[in-house]
């Protein structure tokens, strides 16, 4: 497990929401996507001792990634020590496109679904150098995590480390994209390190989804954006600094933010279940609309630019949203307190009666 504070005190941990119940991810199902490798159910038993962890079936990996351990390893003991009752399910799928797009379609035929999905993974959306995305491929991703949004399942993705240059899929439209902090004292800012920074910008594929165009979305700095029609990153963020001796010291990344937010859910879904209604799926319609109360459980992160080089191009941090951080980062307590007010008028509004 962490050897420093993680996930941060700042954000409320362990959670306890407004009306006194303490918040494990009791009774709630986590799921982790990653890319590139396989694991055993002895190996992930021993990553998370004493937890309900399971391994799915793995695919054929022609494709590997060295970092893929290491990565199941972070994304699990961050879960865990979020929501330390859920139980998880790692999948392993091969590093490719058609991997991807394999495994989720082997989700979605699963009958014992997770309720959240945590990706850590993500490619450029465009690049000149064998690109991992087609636009055929993107378009049959945004479906499938389309078809897991209607079954209510949120789907967490790190926006990528490379600042202004955007990755997938933390760029979909259907996923919560995560971007990344780091404290400084007890300032939280955004976190940017040699070369890296919070993915964070205008998508260059997936058109602009229409709660962004309501909220009026706007990234400032360069390059500067005049016509908004394209999807902009990140929605939230969480701290990008994981410290662990089991990892073999500090990890940076937005990759640490995607499984925190993960977390975040499981522990709202378990205040939803306890309220008698559903895990709450894409939170994006509440989440960009001021009147629903969740703007105001974040902190959000005024200082600091995703730029890689020290100059452009690069976002700012400013007051709202923003293109490094999104809305910020949680407070855990409020967060699931709003969200389980907002989603309770949603089912009233929907009925028609508030009985």
């Amino acid at each position: 497990m962490p050897d420093t504070e993680y996930p941060p005190a700042a954000y409320g941990f362990p959670a306890v929401c407004g009306s006194g119940i303490f918040l494990t991810g009791r009774g709630q199902h986590a799921g982790i996507i990653g890319f590139g490798g396989q694991i055993s159910q002895a190996e992930l038993e021993a990553i998370a001792p004493g937890k309900r962890v399971a391994a799915a079936i793995p695919q054929a990996i022609t494709r590997a990634d060295a970092g893929f351990a290491l990565e199941i390893r972070m994304d699990a003991e961050i879960v865990f020590a979020c929501a330390p009752e859920a139980r998880v399910t790692v999948y392993a799928f091969d590093a490719t496109e058609r991997g991807c797009i394999d495994g989720l379609k082997s989700i979605l035929k699963s009958e014992d679904r997770p309720s959240v999905i945590s990706i850590s993974w993500g490619w450029p959306e465009k690049t000149d150098d064998e690109p991992f995305w087609s636009q055929g491929g993107v378009g049959e991703v945004e479906e499938l995590l389309a078809a897991l949004t209607r079954q209510r399942i949120t789907v967490t993705a790190s926006s990528g480390d490379a600042g202004a240059a955007i990755y997938y899929p933390g760029s979909s439209a259907w996923v919560l994209s995560c971007g990344g902090t780091e404290f400084c004292g007890d300032e939280e800012q955004v976190w940017s390190l040699a070369g890296y920074a919070s993915g964070g910008g205008m998508s260059a594929v997936i058109p602009i989804p229409p709660w962004q165009v309501e909220a009026g979305i706007r990234c400032d700095g360069q390059p500067a954006i005049t016509d908004y029609v394209h999807r902009c990153v990140p929605d939230v963020s969480a701290c990008a600094v994981y410290s662990s001796a089991s990892i073999g010291g500090v990890h940076a990344g937005t990759s640490a933010a995607a499984p925190l937010w993960a977390g975040v859910i499981t522990l709202a879904n378990q205040r939803l279940a306890d309220l008698g209604l559903p895990p709450v799926g894409s939170i994006h319609a509440l989440l960009y609309d001021a009147s629903s109360g969740l703007q105001a459980a974040f902190r959000n992160i005024t200082a600091g630019n995703n730029s890689t080089s020290g100059g452009f191009p690069a976002y700012r941090a400013r007051p709202g949203w923003d293109a490094c951080t999104g809305w910020g980062t949680p407070r855990v307590g409020p967060f699931v307190e709003a969200l389980a007010s907002a989603v309770s008028r949603a089912q009233v509004d929907s009925s028609g009666s508030g009985l």
